[in-house]
């Protein structure tokens, strides 16, 4: 599982506004799958949110992008 986490988290920090989305579903989609723990989507999650809340999120909190599961 640690393996796939790290590959997110770098993959969220070389993500652009335009993919910040998709990596978002791709977070909830390895935790889905039992590819990362609760612990590491939501830390991969908070992550997104302090890295997207400077940017304008648009639609992106209005389609649930961030909802909790």
């Amino acid at each position: 599982m640690r393996q796939h986490y790290d590959a997110l988290k770098a993959k969220l920090q070389d993500t652009s506004k335009a993919e910040s989305g998709k990596l978002v579903e791709e977070i909830k989609q390895a935790y889905e799958d039992g590819k990362i723990d609760k612990a590491e989507q939501q830390d991969l999650l908070q992550a997104a949110k302090g890295m997207l809340g400077s940017m304008e999120l648009g639609n992106i909190k209005d389609a649930g992008f961030f909802d909790k599961r």
